[in-house]
């Protein structure tokens, strides 16, 4: 059995569909619960780098420092090659909210015991 194999229509045999379906939805789920640590880290609307990052190592203690640091240089606009990123700056939530759901992500590691994210 050739589990590549196409139909006529593009579709794959079903096991690939269900691997594939079960990736899309664990990377949601993922940058649903990067969007949940960006509003756990927030203080009055507003939230630093400094503070998603902690958030965001509690939720994918595997993820590299510097995968971390290249999101949030994203996420914030900062540009890294000109300006080095400001950890303690403050940032509107609601903005790095919406920044973060244009950049894919996904899980480095099986999640934490017990964390329901």
């Amino acid at each position: 059995i050739d589990l590549f194999q196409q139909d006529s229509e593009g579709n794959q045999m079903s096991f690939v569909e269900a691997l594939r379906d079960q990736h899309l939805e664990e990377a949601a789920i993922f940058m649903s619960s990067l969007s949940d640590c960006i509003d756990s880290a927030q203080k009055d609307g507003h939230c630093t780098p400094s503070n998603i990052r902690k958030e965001v190592l509690l939720l994918d203690p595997h993820r590299p420092e510097e995968d971390i640091e290249e999101w949030l240089n994203i996420i914030t606009g900062n540009d890294p090659s000109s300006t080095k990123l400001k950890w303690e700056k403050q940032f509107p939530v609601d903005d790095l909210i919406a920044a973060s759901k244009l950049v894919f992500q996904r899980r480095y590691g099986q999640p934490p015991v017990g964390d329901k994210r």
